[in-house]
């Protein structure tokens, strides 16, 4: 046997084997996804990301909206000294 052939041979079944471990996982993941019944968890609690409500607002009011919602936080922080 033609030494080129031996090592196409053995490179061939490592990139065999490396596929099946990689569908092994694949599968595994999946079943588990499937299988999970508790919610994932949330890091923060409801309601502090601010960034993310702003962004909400900018998206469904437009920016002349949100200018004004931002002028008006800013002017009832300094009626309230905070």
């Amino acid at each position: 046997m033609n030494p080129n052939w031996a090592v196409s041979v053995a490179l061939a079944a490592i990139a065999g084997g490396i596929f099946f471990a990689l569908q092994v996982r694949r599968a595994h993941a999946t079943v588990a996804s499937i299988l999970r019944t508790d919610p994932p968890r949330i890091e923060t609690k409801p309601g502090t990301d601010a960034d993310l409500l702003l962004d909400a607002y900018l998206i469904y009011h437009g920016s002349d909206a949100l200018d004004r919602l931002l002028d008006a936080i800013d002017q009832h922080r300094k009626e309230y000294g905070q």
